[in-house]
Formats: C-alpha cells, sequence, structure tokens
C-alpha cells in the first residue's frame, strides 16, 4: 500500500496593531491655596503639562473655547480661581484632542465684626447690613478678599433667623454666628468657618415716667404667686429706642437674697450676671404666701434695657406701690386698684 504524502500549506495573517493617538491631552486640576504661588488668585500650567505629543508629532495649537487664560510666557497659561478652562489640541500631522483645567478656589476666610448702631426714632430697627460687597475692605467687610481671588461673583450667609440665605443680610443688635458660602463661575461654592458679627446698641434711652397706678390685686385664689406687669408700673421708653428694647426691673424689696421659692418675697425679671435676656413684656414676681403684711408694699427699681440685653441709662424706683393678697374691699376698688394676674 502506497502512501500518498499531504502538503499543507497554513497562511498566517499579518496582526496590524491600531497606531498610539499623537496627543494626548492630560486632565488638569489645581487648588490654590493662601501663601502658595498665586496665592488664592490664580495658578499657572504649561503646555506640557496640558498635552503630551507622541510618535514624533508636535503640538501646534492649544485653543481655549469659553473662559480664555492669559499667558504667562511662551507656552504657559494663568488660570484663575473657580474658573473651568475647555481646550482642544491640534498636532502636526493634524491630530486632537480635548481637555479641561479645572481650578478650584480657596476657602474662604471670614472676619469677625463688631458695629455699634443707634436709634434715630422711637422702634428704629437698628440694623445693620453686610456682604452687599463681598470685596468689602472696610471694618463691615465679612470676608478677608484675598482668600477669595478675583473671579467670586455671590455669597449666602447666615441669616439671623440661621438659614443661609443670599447676601446682602441685616443683623439687629446682638451677637451671631454667621458663616459666608461664595460661588464661582464654574458654579463652585466654598463655605467660611464661623465668624462672629455683633451689633451694639449704643443709643442713649431715656426712661419713662413712672404709672400713677400703685395698688394691685391677685386676682384669682387659684395661684400662689402674683405678677406685676412692668408696663404698669411705668411707660414705655421715651424718646428714640431700637426695636426690641424695653424697659425691666432689675431690684424689688423686700427681697431675699435666697431665690427658693419658699424664702423669697419678691423677685425682679432681671437678675445681674444672668446672660439670659428677658422676655418683653417683664415684670415682678411676688410669693403671696411670703407677704409680711395686707397690703404688702413694694419698691421696685426700673431701668431700660437694650436690644442686646444690655442695661443702659439711669434707674428709677416706683414710689407707693402695695399689693393685696386677694381682691380688696370695695372703697379699695373705687380707688382705682388693679387686678393682676398669674403669668409664670
Amino acid at each position: 500500500m502506497s502512501r500518498v504524502a499531504l502538503a499543507v500549506t497554513v497562511l498566517v495573517a499579518a496582526c496590524v496593531l491600531p497606531a498610539r493617538a499623537a496627543l494626548d491631552c492630560q486632565p488638569f486640576t489645581a487648588t490654590l491655596a493662601q501663601g502658595s504661588a498665586g496665592g488664592c488668585t490664580s495658578t499657572t500650567a504649561t503646555q506640557a503639562q496640558l498635552v503630551i505629543a507622541t510618535n514624533g508629532t508636535t503640538v501646534t495649537t492649544v485653543v481655549f473655547t469659553g473662559p480664555q487664560p492669559t499667558s504667562g510666557g511662551a507656552g504657559v497659561f494663568d488660570f484663575l480661581a473657580g474658573t473651568d478652562y475647555a481646550f482642544t489640541a491640534t498636532g502636526s500631522d493634524g491630530s486632537t484632542c480635548s481637555g479641561t483645567a479645572i481650578i478650584t478656589p480657596c476657602t474662604p476666610v471670614c472676619k469677625d465684626i463688631t458695629v455699634s448702631v443707634t436709634a434715630t426714632s422711637p422702634s428704629s430697627a437698628c440694623t445693620v447690613s453686610i456682604g452687599a460687597n463681598i470685596f468689602d475692605t472696610s471694618a463691615n467687610g465679612f470676608f478677608d478678599t484675598a482668600s477669595l481671588g478675583s473671579t467670586a461673583t455671590t455669597a449666602v450667609l447666615t441669616a439671623p433667623n440661621g438659614t443661609s440665605l443670599p447676601a446682602p443680610q441685616s443683623y439687629g443688635p446682638g451677637s451671631f454666628s454667621v458663616q459666608g458660602q461664595v460661588q464661582y463661575p464654574n458654579g463652585l461654592s466654598e463655605k467660611s468657618t464661623a465668624c462672629t458679627i455683633t451689633v451694639l446698641d449704643d443709643t442713649a434711652y431715656t426712661l419713662p415716667s413712672l404709672s400713677n397706678t400703685t395698688c394691685f390685686f391677685l386676682n384669682t385664689t387659684k395661684f400662689t404667686n402674683i405678677d406685676i406687669p412692668v408696663s404698669l408700673l411705668a411707660g414705655a421708653l421715651g424718646g428714640a429706642s431700637c426695636k426690641g428694647s424695653g424697659v425691666v426691673a432689675i431690684a424689688c424689696t423686700p427681697e431675699f437674697k435666697n431665690k427658693s421659692r419658699k424664702r423669697r418675697l419678691c423677685l425682679p425679671s432681671f437678675i445681674a450676671g444672668n446672660p439670659t435676656r428677658p422676655t418683653q413684656p417683664s415684670s415682678v414676681d411676688l410669693l403671696k404666701k411670703n407677704f409680711q403684711k395686707n397690703p404688702q408694699p413694694i419698691v421696685v427699681t426700673l431701668s431700660a434695657i437694650s436690644a442686646n440685653g444690655v442695661l443702659t441709662g439711669a434707674n428709677i424706683t416706683t414710689n407707693g406701690v402695695r399689693v393685696f393678697r386677694g381682691k380688696p374691699s370695695k372703697k379699695v376698688l373705687a380707688a382705682g386698684c388693679t387686678p393682676v394676674f398669674n403669668r409664670i
């Protein structure tokens, strides 16, 4: 049996690899910081940081669409804070690539502000506006402008009610913890730490005249203590005043130094050294079971209190005030004795 030799021809196809792109646009990001080159205003990048050319190709043009950088020299670009720079590079062989340089701004730095206001009419608003110009360099400027760069657009501030609202915001007498958040052209927003805005009421208050009402009685048997509103002892503040200011009782005699309800008789609405501002209208609180006589004579010292809870101006004291434990005789009532109630 003869054998036949078979010839087998194997064809191997050549494997052609795709050519590597001649241009490769690199993602470029930078976060600015105070104290660095360019500070919070700008940073630089070279053409070589944006585009890598291979296979013998050279970069012929880099064209920016949208915001345009300034030139920092041959092949060097200056980029501003809070801006995105989209670009397209073209190579000597006609190849192209696209990329974006993203510049993150500094964290804004705020300043503590203390400003004084003075009332010009009764119940004046006595407010100060902060943040109308975020680049304000005056004593009322909220931001350290060096931390903003030059491209910051708008800001929101912590309003007096605690919410974040567009600047400017108005602040009345008091102390407020405020954060600022600054917007930039590329949509980024950066938030500052909290700073304090303090508004002082410098109004020279005129104390009111004392009321002609000097007789009071508790018009109920359900309660053991009596509250006499300060508004029944004196009128409103005279002259110009800031909204929220008023009159408070700062002393009342006879008064026990021990503030236990078992041992006191008369307690004023404002306690010296207590940082809590009294809620208007304030009152004098008396514990009727500790009355030493009926009616009980009391002397109340009154003072003006500013809208930020600071006692101001001279004091006045009542004269001839007496308080009955309960409803007095018809004769006393006819003389104009005023009923009061427990409000605490």
